[in-house]
């Protein structure tokens, strides 16, 4: 028997009601859970800026607030300039009789975890007078080797600076390697005879990103915290799965022993060069010293300074000097390529010696302070006045 056309349109009539009643329940909960995530400051929460870079990879989006939370309470709010980055709203001219120092670099440089004026860039241009020097910061989480070089070139003209630094970190090598960051959304170096070859594919790889329909889901991230925070936790459950919590390894970034690493396969980027198969870290100081000299041959042939400014791990320096790391063979590389090395290990290692914390989740603000003792004391040594 045949339902009569009322009895249908009265089914039809619920079923809307039950879909605009469960769109505005949606509704509600997130307005609910947005205001909440902005009250409560609870750790990892925060909004995703990050956007897609044709040139990069990853940039931020300008002008937007980032908040940074930890499980100990530490809360952070920084507002990303016009140009993508964590930093002051430069000027592109660069004022007259004034020395600009640009810092190029990953998370280090980006330094979300403090204050805009305890990074350590913002204290060496306090320590030097902001009169005469002026520091710009291009660093974005996660960068490598190869990215914060491209930064570099795409920057360098535009803000002229005099001096560059390069920000070393202990996992930029692995960075720089397909197999071992496992990223389909960056570029990578690639070993040439004569030096390397900079691999693009993650641009096709990313097409939709640059569409009308994903720049405005980044947008409504870049805003909505509770949108980035379920965009985030999607992600990283296909990506690692359940985890409660981050780990004071994952903190730290600290590396794992040569059996867990023959274990695992292929190295993490923060596992430490001993634990590396010869070949694959043979492979990494090659290709990390093509990109570096290469970037390094460019920018004094444009007439400007280049500088290496080394970040070792944390358990580099809360006890005895520990070699088990990248220094050794960046050390040599700068010394026999006439590289200027600015080693923050000792200053760090001195205020660890004090009782000061510097690592949690990167620099605290102690490690900042120490870190840019190490630079402002290297610069004065060889500044000509």
């Amino acid at each position: 028997m045949k339902s009569s056309p009322s009895a249908s349109q009265g089914k039809g009539r619920r079923i809307l009601t039950n879909l605009i009643t469960l769109f505005a329940a949606v509704i509600v909960a997130l307005i609910l859970g947005e205001i909440l995530l902005r009250v409560v400051p609870i750790p990892g929460v925060q909004f995703n800026t990050a956007r897609f870079s044709p040139e990069v990879g990853t940039a931020l989006t300008p002008n937007v607030s980032n908040t940074y939370r930890n499980e100990r309470g530490d809360y952070v709010v920084r507002r990303i300039n016009r140009f993508g980055y964590m930093d002051e709203d430069h000027s592109r001219e660069k004022p007259p009789g004034v020395y600009r120092i640009g810092f190029f670099g990953d998370s280090y440089t980006e330094a979300r975890q403090v204050p805009l004026e305890n990074t350590f860039f913002r204290l060496i241009e306090d320590d030097l007078g902001s009169d005469r020097v002026e520091c710009l910061a291009f660093g974005i989480t996660g960068f490598s080797t190869l990215q914060s070089y491209l930064t570099c070139m795409g920057w360098m003209d535009e803000f002229d600076p005099d001096l560059v630094v390069y920000v070393f970190c202990e996992n930029d090598l692995g960075d720089l390697i397909k197999e071992i960051k496992r990223s389909p959304n960056v570029p990578y170096a690639v070993p040439t005879p004569t030096g390397f070859e900079i691999d693009y594919s993650f641009r096709k790889n990313n097409e939709h990103r640059d569409k009308l329909y994903f720049r405005a889901a980044d947008y409504i991230t870049s805003h909505s915290l509770v949108i980035s925070t379920i965009v985030d936790r999607v992600r990283l459950l296909a990506e690692y799965g359940i985890k409660m919590r981050v780990t004071e390894e994952d903190r730290m970034m600290a590396g794992r022993t040569a059996e867990e690493v023959r274990a695992g396969g292929y190295p993490r980027t923060t596992d430490v060069p001993s634990t590396w198969p010869d070949t694959l870290r043979a492979y990494a100081e090659n290709l990390g010293e093509a990109v570096l000299l290469k970037w390094r041959d460019e920018v004094e042939s444009s007439g400007r300074g280049f500088a290496v400014f080394y970040i070792p791990r944390n358990e580099q320096i809360s006890g005895p000097a520990c070699e088990d790391s990248w220094k050794p063979w960046l050390r040599s590389l700068c010394a026999a390529e006439g590289i200027e090395f600015i080693d923050t290990g000792p200053y760090l290692f001195e205020a660890a010696r004090e009782g000061k914390e510097i690592f949690y989740d990167h620099f605290t603000i102690d490690g900042h302070i120490a870190a840019a003792d190490a630079f402002t004391a290297w610069y004065g040594a060889v500044s000509p006045d």
